[in-house]
């Protein structure tokens, strides 16, 4: 009960520092390397940046990359799997080869500090001490959740109101990942939080004008802001929040708003000028965009409907992004996570208000910025990654607006239903308890073979492709003259199931055949013909057998074929654009081909066995 008392008496930002180190450094080192968002560009821009270099790609492509970061990362590889205890004995001591340069190209083209502290960490450990190269990458990782600690440390120790609710915000396992890894986003999401918490500070003391200290905080911060990735810079509506009275005169308030307007054009217009020819190192190219930008203008009643839309459409998958996902949703988070997120969230929104309710001006002017900061965010997207006209906003993930969420948030927050102190002992365990699932599923997806199937139920599917496309490639139509021979190596235990990507002729007529066959002995696991027209369109083929017992590190051979003639009544078999799938080769009519089929097996693992 002491304990329990103890526990409950922490304060926000207390809590927060301490479960930040202990769950922030344990997706440090549970991640794998390469494994986080974009790690890798970003790794390359600091890498460049150590020799001196703040615009992008100006030597990478001359000087190089150290191959051995490519060798070491998670995301090289175009199958996903869970990383063995061999990895460390592996790279444990691996160092840079100054000898074994690859050329690289970078799309990390973000302000140079968002990267200045890890330039010089790699520039330390990388060129003068020669390290390990694990060290410097986790070196790194552990630099910006440092950062990250101490910006949102002061972030909720400033806040006025609200303190518990950012507390949950800024800990939900998105957030955490983000902190821990090789990602400007650490320091975008803590400065982000920052900033607001210092303008609702200064829109809640009253009308005393601001004195010089002041005065020098509020430019400071303002001019990081407009360091930060592009779409917090919507946050700067926030300035609104403070009263024009503590300038003095509306001619000083005047000055400030123009001195703001000339900050952006200097720091993030200038940037972008001098970056713009790295704009198109990925996505759209400069006349796309512009057409883009032209089709916007031009009708921005439909595009605010493609907006809604997107919105209402993707709701469920922008929540889920926006708590946590473990990589490009490469494994499954434990679905109670984001049960008690949301019921943690409700707790905070009824428990965590200002003794004085909020007005109807701040509560404008946080929700509007939130409006601004999600227009800003999916119309980047829309110019850069999207085709001219699209009626959809591909490449938006859920996690881009950890910096808005606060805002909206606090806008909706009413009265309070519940005493803060009961609301306490039931949120600081409750947030104990998500963490510490989230952690368990980060360790069981990223660490234990098949090991999201110790919350998940089903078969466990293998290979996991990290670049998967439901558009794939087709092979010709498999007919009378085409045999596809596909050799699988099995990873896991207990195989019942294998499934193939297909879709049937336009005539929905002939048939085709799936042999399996253990590739050591010839023996047969199964041996079908299936009609065409029971073959799906563009999506899974599934057969069932019979279980495999010991199918762990076993070889097997899928054969594709047909005895139908006509091109016009045979089916298409998936197949990838390279060559993914390094455990076996894909053989046409016997010759090795530089794809595969695309397939999966699954097995039916039961977690509670010997």
């Amino acid at each position: 009960m002491k304990t329990l008392n103890k526990i409950s008496s922490l304060k926000p930002e207390v809590l927060f520092a301490i479960l930040i180190i202990v769950f922030g450094m344990m997706s440090v080192f549970l991640v794998p390397v390469g494994g986080g968002f974009d790690e890798d560009t970003h790794l390359a821009r600091i890498w460049e940046m150590s020799s001196g270099t703040l615009l992008p790609n100006q030597k990478l492509g001359i000087n190089g990359f150290p191959s051995i970061f490519n060798e070491l990362s998670y995301r090289q590889d175009f199958i996903i799997e869970s990383v063995g205890s061999e990895y460390l004995e592996k790279y444990l001591e691996a160092k840079i080869d100054w000898g074994v340069m690859i050329s690289h190209e970078t799309r990390s083209i973000y302000f140079p500090t968002l990267y200045l502290v890890q330039a010089f960490i790699m520039g330390l450990l990388g060129g003068l001490f020669d390290t390990p190269v694990l060290i410097i990458y986790f070196s790194l990782r552990i630099s910006y959740l440092l950062v990250y600690a101490f910006l949102t440390f002061l972030a909720i120790k400033t806040i006025p109101f609200g303190k518990w609710l950012l507390t949950l915000l800024v800990l939900s396992p998105m957030a955490i990942t983000q902190a821990s890894i090789i990602s400007p986003d650490a320091i975008t999401h803590g400065m982000s939080f920052l900033f607001l918490a210092w303008l609702l500070k200064l829109s809640r003391e009253g009308e005393e004008r601001l004195n010089k200290k002041g005065i020098i905080i509020l430019i400071t911060l303002i001019v990081l802001l407009f360091t930060l990735k592009i779409n917090s810079s919507a946050l700067i509506l926030l300035v609104f929040l403070i009263p024009p009275s503590k300038f003095g005169s509306m001619r000083n308030y005047f000055f400030a708003i123009l001195g703001i307007v000339l900050i952006f054009i200097v720091v993030v217009l200038g940037w972008s000028y001098l970056t713009s020819s790295e704009l198109t190192t990925s996505g759209n190219d400069a006349g796309i965009v512009l057409d883009q930008a032209e089709f916007i203008i031009r009708h921005p009643g439909e595009y605010t409907k493609i907006m809604v839309d997107n919105f209402s459409q993707r709701f469920e998958q922008y929540y889920k992004e926006w708590v946590g996902v473990f990589g490009y949703w490469y494994w499954v988070m434990p679905p109670v996570v984001y049960i008690l997120f949301f019921v943690l969230l409700v707790l905070a929104i009824a428990a965590d208000v200002p003794d004085e309710s909020i007005g109807v001006r701040e509560r404008i002017i946080l929700a509007t910025t939130f409006v601004a900061g999600y227009v800003l965010t999916v119309t980047l997207l829309y110019l850069k990654d999207n085709s001219l006209g699209t009626q959809s906003i591909g490449g938006v993930q859920g996690r881009y607006f950890i910096p808005m969420m606060p805002l909206l948030l606090l806008a909706l927050s009413s009265k309070k239903f519940i005493s803060i102190n009961n609301f306490k002992r039931i949120f600081i365990p409750g947030i104990f308890l998500m963490l510490m699932i989230f952690g368990a599923g980060m360790y069981l997806s990223y660490h234990v073979n098949c090991g999201t199937n110790y919350y998940t139920s089903g078969y466990c599917y293998k290979p996991n492709y990290k670049n998967w496309d439901a558009s794939p490639s087709f092979t010709e139509e498999i007919t009378s003259e085409i045999t596809l021979e596909q050799e699988i190596y099995v990873r896991c235990n207990n195989m019942e199931e294998l499934r193939v990507w297909m879709k049937p002729s336009a005539n929905l007529s002939g048939t085709t055949s799936f042999i399996l066959l253990d590739a050591k002995t010839e023996r047969i696991i199964f041996d079908i013909n299936i009609d065409n027209d029971s073959i799906p369109y563009n999506n899974w083929m599934t057969i069932n057998f019979p279980i495999e017992d010991n199918s762990i590190n076993h070889g097997y051979k899928f054969s594709i074929f047909s005895e139908t003639a006509e091109k016009e009544n045979a089916a298409f078999v998936g197949v990838s654009a390279r060559e993914e799938y390094w455990d076996g080769k894909l053989l046409i009519n016997g010759v090795p081909q530089n794809h595969d089929v695309l397939f999966q097996y699954g097995c039916e693992i039961n977690v509670f066995e010997d």
